[in-house]
């Protein structure tokens, strides 16, 4: 029912006087205003310090996507091309071995000629099937030779594609220079407010700085993981590339011994075996040095990508994943022991304490030591698999280019110093043919096998889901978890 003028009189100074009345204990109780004081300040500051953080661990998490990316991106060869450069390895000396097969029966039929009048009836039948044999030789060095200016095309192709997506190393370093710059920048802001805050006090400061410490070393990961990431993909381009320049020239070079070879036979000039044996000789020195001018070139091109990258980083220290366990179990032991002296229910007038904002996301750290421990055995790996295919690469070559050699200098001596001899000369052409039989069968069954156990690999790997492209998905995967449960 509406209250009367008369009524709204008499109530209205009851009401101020009521007012007045429960304003005075507030009044009273500003003593209380600098406890209220602190406690927001405390709030707002532990608020801006888990903004701070929240912000910089996105960042190294975004340099850190970055790099997994990249090294998906440049560092992986898929089998097909595997199985294309074994094609042509194999095409290549399946065709030379038939040539020397075909060639050695006729060199043993002069050598055991009865007489010259029988000599030359057999070298003349014989020269066709010569030819035959060095245009099967030369069939295969030009396919092998072929395949090599194939695959370096493709290279230059994907490397077109890799810088239209960004993801060249140049491209690479200047992302990753300007989140470095980034989180840097963050870092310190952080460092700042946490000396200026004189509010966060006991197991709350302790907390932030131990979490400062694992954002410093999750900074330090990622900054080394991109270096040795840039590093090792300029060292896995030129070796790659260099193998293919070095496969070239020793097709190239054998290729210009056989159209030495056919020239001679079709122009009847013995001679011109010894000019083909120079080429067949520079082919084999080229063998024997493609794992050393690989190793060499690759090396000094990884130095030169790191320092180049190193000159432009700033107090970087290399961090393992022990050392960042060790930092975490740190932080571990300050939650533990803070929660033996139980902390009350978080309220308006008490807001929750920065060590367990902080404790909330050491999850993340967990899961980074986790991915670091995986790439250390990956490393470890990779390694051990470089190291173990030097060693097979040196056997081989010491094992097929030095009877390539001797067919060459066999070639060389019969075609300069018994050039008008030819029993003598088959002698020496029958050699180093034979020599260079038993290395080419080598070659083939060798090619084979290491093909077998590509392919074999290529099977555990597709059946078990840990192919390096799966493991850098799944890393990928992790991180992206680890940016939203920020």
């Amino acid at each position: 029912m509406p209250l009367s003028r008369a009524q709204l009189r008499i109530a209205l100074p009851v009401i101020i006087l009521l007012c007045q009345i429960f304003a005075c204990p507030a009044d009273a109780s500003s003593d209380d205003e600098p406890l209220k004081s602190l406690i927001e300040s405390v709030t707002t500051d532990a608020v801006a310090l888990d903004s701070i953080t929240r912000q910089i661990l996105k960042k190294e998490i975004e340099l850190d996507s970055l790099n997994q990316k990249f090294r998906l991106h440049t560092a992986l060869t898929t089998k097909w091309r595997q199985r294309r450069v074994f094609l042509y390895s194999e095409t290549n000396s399946c065709l030379t071995l038939s040539s020397l097969i075909e060639a050695v029966p006729q060199r043993y039929k002069i050598i055991n000629a009865k007489n010259d009048a029988t000599s030359a009836k057999i070298r003349k039948k014989a020269r066709g099937k010569f030819a035959c044999a060095t245009e099967l030789q030369l069939t295969g060095q030009c396919l092998s030779l072929g395949g090599d200016v194939f695959e370096m095309g493709l290279n230059y192709y994907n490397y077109r594609k890799l810088k239209g997506a960004g993801f060249d190393p140049k491209s690479y370093r200047v992302e990753a220079e300007i989140l470095e710059s980034e989180i840097d920048s963050l870092i310190s802001e952080r460092k700042k407010m946490l000396t200026e805050t004189a509010n966060l006090t006991g197991a709350d400061l302790k907390a932030a700085q131990l979490e400062g410490q694992l954002i410093d070393d999750y900074r330090n990961i990622v900054l080394t993981t991109y270096a040795d990431y840039h590093s090792a993909t300029n060292r896995f381009w030129v070796l790659q590339n260099t193998s293919f320049l070095v496969d070239m020239a020793k097709n190239g070079s054998g290729a210009a011994g056989n159209i030495i070879g056919l020239t001679g036979n079709h122009l009847k000039h013995p001679r011109m075996q010894g000019g083909s044996g120079v080429m067949s000789l520079i082919s084999g020195v080229i063998v024997l040095a493609t794992p050393a001018v690989g190793r060499i070139t690759s090396n000094v091109s990884a130095v030169a990508a790191r320092r180049l990258v190193s000159k432009k980083m700033q107090n970087v220290e290399t961090i393992d994943a022990a050392a960042l366990e060790k930092h975490r179990r740190d932080f571990l032991s300050l939650v533990a022991e803070s929660s033996g002296s139980k902390r009350k229910e978080t309220t308006t007038a008490n807001p929750r304490g920065y060590l367990e904002i902080a404790s909330a996301r050491i999850n993340v750290f967990a899961r980074e030591e986790k991915m670091l421990y995986d790439i250390e055995k990956g490393v470890a790996r990779d390694r051990k698999l470089a190291h173990d295919n030097l060693v097979e690469n040196i056997v081989f070559a010491g094992v097929v280019a030095p009877p390539r050699m001797t067919n060459g200098i066999t070639q060389i001596i019969g075609g300069w110093r018994y050039y008008s001899d030819h029993t003598n000369a088959n002698r020496l052409y029958l050699a180093g043919n034979t020599a260079y039989m038993a290395a080419t069968g080598f070659n083939i069954f060798e090619t084979a096998r290491i093909e077998l156990n590509a392919e074999i690999r290529f099977h555990d790997q597709a059946k078990n889901h840990n192919s390096t492209r799966d493991r850098i998905g799944a890393r990928l995967k992790t991180l992206d978890e680890m940016k939203s449960a920020i």
